[in-house]
């Protein structure tokens, strides 16, 4: 099988017309690492990405103090369930779940007012940042820990980023009252410039930083494309032992090959750091089987499907025999009751992937006799 980590075989034209290759931004990226170029990093535009070629690439730099993943964490986290139901901002339909889900999240989006508007198919920045402050007294969240994971459109996680500090953002969602803090998830792009993906991987890192400013508790975003990023993080995390958790969005992998490329490297950090425990936020439960054999007492699973299912009144059901649900219309139960049905299905569904798996210690208690309430 192709490893997805290594230098691509045939590298592009652009490789040389990369600054990365004269080795100007060593030890912080690898010379070598300008092979994975497979677009011009001329982008005055800044189109996806800040380049090498970015005439202001130096106050990105100052902002977060340099490439260097030089920053440390004291946050500590222990013991989280292995499957956290995603809920959203639509907290008078969404029931309070069992006492078998002790935590649950939200997304960036569904704790705030305002930020981003979709107007005919495309993301524009509102004029004002709102926040939903009293978010977690609704009754779905009281008695449960919350974790908060700041993921979604680039032109969200920017926006947010650049304004950050005029809208207080850390410390309003200190005062939301959220149990942990993910890092944002800056985008890595296939065959972009690698200065600008070292960049966002230490924006991510350096948004748990600030946020533990202000006493929230951090969990990093860690994703990487290449064998060089894989490294970073391990050495990052060998020099943070209490970092015993860590959070990858999956939500933006379709095709096999970014699937795999994806597994490859949760893998390969994994295989480094044999304590560390990695949260998937969307990742597609499909493909568990076929990535992480032997992995699943470390891998801890986050989604919204089930949510959605049910605020389509869409019924899910899980069978064991084909891995799949059926799916019902359902347009008289309630949306709460379609809700808490759907995830506990979707907890039997992870049990029964772990157990074909031959990982037999259940994630969670599930109930014999699963009803809709």
């Amino acid at each position: 099988m192709q490893d997805f980590l290594e230098l691509p075989k045939s590298p592009s034209l652009f490789v040389e017309s990369c600054d990365v290759l004269s080795g100007k931004f060593n030890p912080d990226i690898d010379s070598l690492e300008a092979y994975t170029v497979q677009h011009t990093c001329d982008n005055p535009y800044r189109q996806n990405i800040i380049t090498c070629k970015d005439s202001s690439k130096h106050l990105f730099l100052e902002e977060v103090e340099g490439l260097s993943l030089n920053l440390e964490l004291s946050s500590y986290l222990d013991d989280l369930p292995y499957y956290i139901p995603v809920l959203d901002r639509n907290v008078s339909s969404t029931p309070s779940l069992s006492e078998i889900f002790p935590v649950v999240s939200v997304s960036l989006n569904d704790m705030l007012t305002s930020a981003v508007n979709n107007r005919r198919g495309v993301l524009r920045e509102a004029k004002n940042i709102g926040f939903r402050m009293k978010l977690l007294e609704a009754d779905c969240f009281k008695n449960k820990n919350v974790i908060l994971f700041n993921t979604g459109p680039d032109t969200l996680i920017e926006l947010i980023w650049r304004k950050r500090h005029q809208h207080n953002f850390f410390s309003k969602v200190k005062q939301m009252g959220f149990y942990a803090v993910g890092g944002f998830n800056f985008s890595l792009i296939n065959g972009e410039c690698p200065f600008g993906q070292a960049l966002n991987i230490k924006r991510s890192l350096y948004s748990s930083f600030e946020s533990e400013k202000f006493d929230n508790i951090s969990i990093p975003h860690v994703y990487a494309l290449t064998k060089y990023h894989v490294e970073k993080w391990v050495n990052w995390l060998t020099a943070n032992p209490n970092i015993k958790y860590v959070t990858t969005n999956c939500q933006l992998q379709h095709c096999k090959d970014d699937v795999t490329q994806l597994a490859q490297a949760i893998k390969a950090i994994l295989d480094k750091v044999p304590y560390l425990h990695i949260i998937l936020q969307g990742f597609h439960f499909s493909n568990i089987r076929e990535h992480f054999a032997g992995y699943m007492q470390r891998l801890h699973f986050a989604d919204k499907h089930p949510l959605k299912q049910a605020q389509s009144h869409l019924k899910m059901t899980f069978n064991d025999s084909t891995n799949t649900f059926i799916k019902s219309y359902s347009p008289f139960e309630l949306v709460s009751d379609l809700t808490s049905y759907n995830f506990y299905q979707r907890l039997v569904q992870l049990n029964s992937i772990r157990d074909k798996m031959n990982e037999t210690k259940h994630l969670l208690k599930v109930p014999s006799k699963i009803k809709t309430q």
